[in-house]
Parts: C-alpha cells; sequence; structure tokens
C-alpha cells in the first residue's frame, strides 16, 4: 500500500477526507499544502474582515485628512501636500482654488461608506453562523464539486487518477489566469 501524500492522494480520497469524515493521519499535512499550493487559503471570512478593516480605516482617516486640510486653509492659506497626496489615494483632487467649498462635500459623500461596512459586517455575522449551524460543510462540497467541474472545462480531471497536487496546480493556474484578466481590464480602465 503507497503512503498517502500530496503528491498521491487522489481527488476522490480528498473528498472522503474534507467531507465525508475519512481520516488519515497525514490529511492535515497533505490539506495545508493544497491550500498553500492552489492559494485558496482566502476565504469568504478573511475576504470580509479585510474589507471591514478598509472600510473603517477609510472612515476614521478621511474626516481627520479633511479637519487638517481646513486648519491649514485657514491658519495659512495653503493646504498640506502630504494629506493631499493622502486623500488624493481616496480618490479626492483638492483644487487650489476655493478648497473649503470641496472640502465640505467630502464628508457627506464619505457617507455611503457607512452603508458598505454595515452590510460587510452583516455578511460576517452570517458566513460565522453558518459556520456554527454546520452548513458551512455543504456548501463547501457543493463549491468544491462545482470547482472540479468547472476545471473540468480545460482539464482531464479523473477522480481516482488525479492527485491533490494535480488539481492544487490546477486551481492555481485558474486563479493566475483570471487575476491576469482582472489586472487587464483595470488596466484598460474597464
Amino acid at each position: 500500500m503507497q503512503e498517502l501524500s500530496f503528491s498521491t492522494c487522489t481527488i476522490n480520497e480528498m473528498i472522503g477526507y474534507m467531507f465525508d469524515g475519512k481520516q488519515h493521519p497525514n490529511w492535515d499535512a497533505i490539506y495545508l499544502e493544497y491550500v498553500d499550493v492552489s492559494g485558496i487559503g482566502i476565504t469568504q471570512e478573511y475576504e470580509l474582515l479585510l474589507g471591514i478593516h478598509n472600510l473603517q480605516t477609510r472612515l476614521n482617516s478621511i474626516p481627520k485628512y479633511v479637519q487638517i486640510q481646513v486648519a491649514c486653509w485657514h491658519n495659512f492659506k495653503q493646504l498640506s501636500e502630504p494629506v493631499n497626496q493622502k486623500l488624493a489615494r481616496y480618490g479626492y483632487k483638492i483644487p487650489t482654488d476655493n478648497p473649503l467649498q470641496y472640502l465640505e462635500r467630502i464628508l457627506p459623500k464619505e457617507k455611503r461608506f457607512l452603508h458598505d461596512l454595515k452590510s460587510k459586517e452583516t455578511q460576517l455575522v452570517k458566513v460565522r453562523e453558518s459556520q456554527k449551524n454546520g452548513s458551512e460543510g455543504k456548501q463547501a462540497r457543493r463549491e468544491f464539486i462545482r470547482l472540479l467541474n468547472h476545471l473540468g472545462t480545460k482539464y482531464r480531471i479523473d477522480r481516482d487518477k488525479t492527485t491533490c497536487e494535480e488539481l492544487a496546480l490546477m486551481v492555481k493556474d485558474m486563479n493566475d489566469e483570471a487575476a491576469a484578466e482582472q489586472m487587464a481590464k483595470i488596466a484598460k480602465g474597464n
């Protein structure tokens, strides 16, 4: 009998260990290597946490930047260039003629991000509740099967022969191609 490893574990064996309760002493190490090689370590929960952090940073920083710029204008009749650069990262380019009028309009515009923050926080609560209730396992199995079906349109996959290592490399290639397409769209401005 062959030792179970990242390069010998088949997709059907993976399904058994991931979803059907089968156990093997090497499975945790094999799965960690699969996650690492395939690049699937970013979960929905992680993406939501990252989005929440970014929105909180935005909502905390921009009012302070606006306050600094207003104070600089009142005291020195000029704007702080480093703060202008920070505001520009968020899409605000402060005009030098009549900047106070422009600065006054920033904070009301930022209120829409409060809605985005609340939405992401609600989604995070739902994701965490589904993990507690066990519905995550059924959803994860469905997503895994969908992934296999999607990869099957490009690669030949035999669940009894294709290994965990081969699958991880297919997933990585698919994700790399999707990221390259996304970057190309961004570069084109679409």
